[in-house]
């Protein structure tokens, strides 16, 4: 949820990336963990190390258990100097399969009648679990779930830095993938919701 409590991100520390473990759990603490939103890449990279620490190599995993069930290959995940996955960032995946990711979180978890996720997760981790702000135009202010965004018109999104976009907004069944390049990611979403999003009708036009 984006809530260890600490100050900021330990990417600032020196080498971080050469022992990003022991740059984690050297941060100093501003709050306690839970209790405030604040936005922090190397906690999904202590998760993938966590799994690591059990044996179980995220890439691999997810390889398995979800991306080779739904057809999709040729993805490639950075890794630091230990062999781990950078977990918040450096996944590479074509717009198709980003597609495909959303279709299976539209589904609550299921892919050609297949439950590859727990539906009661996928509506956990969509949900707002924590309050990232109080701006009802921001889609960075409508909360945060676990690894998602919550989006205004009631959707949720995997979001990745520069416009990499999976939107999902269950109660229309519709998804918006992008891949690209702006400074102004708001600015993609405003034009969706107002071009697309809010332009269905019952009736073709």
């Amino acid at each position: 949820t984006m809530s260890t409590g600490q100050g900021r991100e330990p990417f600032h520390q020196p080498n971080a990336w050469t022992d990003m473990i022991t740059a984690f759990l050297r941060e100093p603490f501003k709050d306690a963990p839970g209790q405030t939103f604040r936005y922090n890449t190397a906690a999904s990279y202590m998760l993938a190390a966590a799994l690591k620490q059990k044996g179980i190599d995220l890439e691999a995993y997810l390889q398995a258990r979800l991306f080779a069930p739904m057809g999709i290959t040729g993805t490639r995940w950075l890794r630091d100097p230990h062999d781990i996955c950078a977990g918040g960032f450096g996944l590479s995946l074509h717009a198709e399969d980003i597609a495909r990711l959303g279709i299976l979180l539209l589904h609550e978890g299921r892919w050609e009648g297949r439950q590859l996720v727990p539906a009661a997760f996928v509506r956990a981790a969509s949900q707002k679990q924590i309050n990232n702000g109080g701006n009802p135009t921001s889609d960075w202010a409508q909360g945060y779930g676990y690894q998602m965004w919550r989006c205004c018109h009631d959707g949720f999104r995997a979001d990745g830095m520069y416009g990499q976009f999976c939107v999902v907004h269950p109660a229309l069944e519709t998804i918006l993938v992008t891949n690209g390049v702006t400074a102004d990611m708001q600015e993609i979403l405003r034009a969706y919701y107002e071009e697309v999003l809010t332009q269905y009708t019952d009736v073709p036009l």
